[in-house]
C-alpha cells in the first residue's frame, strides 16, 4: 500500500520533467524543471521495490 510519492522523471521524449504527489485518491502532474537528475519517494508498507523499479524504468 503507497501512502504518499512524489519525485520528478523525465518524460518519454526525455525532453521536459514531470513533477508528481500522489496520495490515496489524490494526485498532481505538473511539468517543471528538477534541481538534480530525477528523485523518486515513495512511503508505505509492503512495497514491491522492483516493481517500481520496473515502473520508473530504473
Amino acid at each position: 500500500m503507497v501512502l504518499r510519492s512524489k519525485g520528478y522523471v523525465a518524460d518519454k521524449d526525455g525532453t521536459e520533467w514531470l513533477h508528481f504527489d500522489l496520495t490515496p485518491g489524490e494526485y498532481e502532474i505538473r511539468k517543471g524543471h528538477p534541481d538534480y537528475t530525477g528523485r523518486i519517494c515513495v512511503i508505505g508498507s509492503e512495497i514491491k521495490e522492483d516493481k517500481l523499479r520496473e515502473l520508473f524504468k530504473l
